[in-house]
């Protein structure tokens, strides 16, 4: 598993679900962990529209449409995926398409470069300042 206090950091999956079909009306979409500690249920989108998931936890989600498991697939933190549902065959499919891929770097450790980016700014200002200084009082007139 993943340390709690870091997971808190990362941003989370986002699901769209798209429709193109007469097939969404009135349909229910229900996503759960593998491990059944979260879920969440909406309803499917009307068609040409879409529904939106934002994720509690990432990792591996069982999907189903109106109680019937359709899907299983793994969502890492800061993707955003989008959902297909279409006829196939006379049955009812499910595709995913990642639209943004996933943070393989945790955003904590953006206050680091921060900080040593500003330290960096510091470092290179002080000589600046330290010889405009120095230009000032050795060529002003010697009445200032």
């Amino acid at each position: 598993g993943q340390d709690p206090v870091r997971e808190h950091f990362r941003i989370r999956p986002v699901v769209f679900f798209l429709c193109g079909d007469e097939i969404c009306s009135d349909n229910i979409i229900k996503l759960n962990t593998i491990k059944n500690v979260w879920n969440i249920t909406k309803k499917s989108p009307k068609e040409n529209e879409r529904t939106l998931f934002r994720l509690k936890f990432a990792g591996k989600y069982n999907i189903y449409l109106n109680n019937s498991k359709k899907l299983t697939t793994l969502f890492k933190n800061g993707g955003t995926y989008s959902i297909l549902i279409y006829y196939n065959s006379s049955t009812v499919s499910m595709q995913v398409f990642e639209v943004v891929r996933p943070n393989s770097v945790a955003l904590y450790w953006i206050v680091p470069q921060y900080f040593f980016s500003a330290l960096g700014d510091t470092f290179a200002w002080v000589p600046i300042v330290y010889c405009l200084f120095c230009f000032i009082t050795t060529k002003s007139p010697p009445n200032l």
